[in-house]
């Protein structure tokens, strides 16, 4: 596999270069962490080179969740 970026972020990206396309990566951490942003820039990293995410959401709606990861697209 030819490893593009994860995160759109150098360091976290070296960290995760070994994984191959049929793992599963965990973003785990406490309340106000940057979780949410961190997942919301790689979707934007994803959808800006031409490459698809899913995403399934458990506690917010779509509509939501598209308003938000609108401002990390530029």
């Amino acid at each position: 596999m030819s490893f593009e970026s994860l995160f759109g972020l150098p360091a976290l990206d070296a960290c995760v270069k070994a994984s191959s396309k049929n793992h599963l990566v965990f973003i785990v951490g406490s309340s106000g962490s940057g979780k949410s942003m961190l997942v919301k820039n790689s979707i934007a990293v994803h959808l800006e080179s031409g490459r698809g995410a899913v995403v399934v959401l458990l506690d917010e709606d779509i509509e939501s969740f598209l308003d938000s990861l609108s401002q990390y697209i530029s």
